[in-house]
Parts: C-alpha cells; structure tokens; sequence
C-alpha cells in the first residue's frame, strides 16, 4: 500500500501546476486628472480634450526579479517594465496611450522621495492638441523610507496600505507631452496582483511516477 501512495502522490504532482516565486505583478490603477499644467507649471483649462476631473485607468506590469538585489541610491532597471498603459476618458471620448516597455528607478537615499518610479519614455498614441505624449511615469512607494527601503519588493498588502495613504499626489504621476506641459493624476483607487505564471515541472518527471509504479507493482508480486 505505500508504494500504491507514493504513486498518486506522485501522480498528482505531476498534474498539479507549481507556482514560481512572485516576481510579476501588475497593478491597475484608477483615479481623475488633477491638472493640466503649461510647461512652466501654469495650470490650463485643458489640453486638447483632456480637463481636471476626467478619469482615467492605468495597467502597470513589472518583473520584479529585474529590480531586486540592485544597489542602493539611485539605481534604473531597464526593461523592467513590461507594459504600461494609460486610458483617458474625457467630455469627447475615450484617449489611448501605451508606454510599451519601461524602466524602474530605485531612490532609496534617505530624502523624502519615493522608493519606486516607474517611467516609460517610448510611447504610443493619439496626438493631443496637436502634440505628442513623450513620458508616463507612476510612483509606487512611500516617504517612510523605512517602510520601502532597498531595491526589494514589499507584498502586495504592504504596497496596498501604502499607495492607499497617498493616492492624492500627482507630483510623481503624470503624462507629458512634446512642449513640455503635462496632465498630472490622481488615484482613486489601485488593485495589485501577482501575474507570476506558474512553472510547469521537469519533463523527465512523468518518467519517474511511470516508475515509481512499475517499482510498486513489482514489490506487491513479491
């Protein structure tokens, strides 16, 4: 009989997918436009369509591996954003904008900035105004540099709490445009998850439940 057990445990390992380390997650984001801002930081009534009080929803997808066991200071990841998205619903319709692959800045220098800036600077999308969106940026962290400090990602309830208590700063999270004027945000709401896809088991395992069985079957003729 324990050799009949060892089997379909086997056997349900090897059906039973197995999960990696959290490394991917993605966090979609939602909230309105602070403001729109002029190049010099003059508030406008609006840019092309877009005015204070649209809002919009963000998807944001980063490999964590690429930005962890870096050194501490000011450090870029490249690449470490895989995708980063932003939709704009104003009075007259819906604007699409894709940042495509991005990278994440680490400060982690004891000032109050924050820990984690995500930034996409190749960008896709409807010209505004007649102008062209040049940069996406996000920032993911705290002033509490004790709560997100070095170059490791908290879990996601840590992130949560934190992005929770400063969803009114617009400062670090924006759009800009080719003049240099931008459409700052403000989240109202941000949902994170893991995305880690899991890790299918080694090939040569089938082989050795189908052998683990033959071993039991051969133990129980005896």
């Amino acid at each position: 009989m324990k050799f009949f057990t060892l089997k379909a445990v086997a056997l349900a390992l090897a059906i039973a997918p197995v999960s990696a380390s959290a490394t991917i997650l993605q966090f979609d984001l939602f909230g309105t436009v602070h403001s729109v801002n002029d190049n010099a930081n003059n508030d406008l009534t609006n840019l092309g369509n877009i005015t204070a009080g649209d809002t919009f929803s963000s998807t944001l997808i980063i490999d964590t591996a690429l930005v962890s066991g870096g050194p501490a200071g000011a450090a870029f990841y490249a690449d470490s954003v895989l995708n980063f998205d932003l939709t704009l619903d104003t009075g007259s319709g819906v604007l699409s904008f894709d940042g495509g692959l991005g990278t994440v800045l680490v400060q982690d220098n004891g000032q109050s900035l924050y820990d984690r800036v995500v930034a996409s600077s190749a960008i896709s999308g409807p010209m505004v105004g007649g102008l062209t969106a040049t940069l996406l940026q996000a920032a993911i962290g705290s002033y509490d540099m004790t709560s997100f400090a070095g170059t490791d990602w908290p879990g996601l309830s840590t992130i949560q709490s934190m992005i929770s208590g400063r969803i009114d700063d617009d400062n670090m999270n924006f759009i800009t445009f080719s003049d240099g004027s931008d459409v700052r945000l403000s989240y109202t709401d941000a949902v994170f998850s893991d995305i880690t896809p899991a890790v299918p088991l080694p090939a040569g395992l089938p082989m050795l439940v189908a052998a683990l069985g033959a071993f039991g079957i051969m133990r129980r003729s005896r």
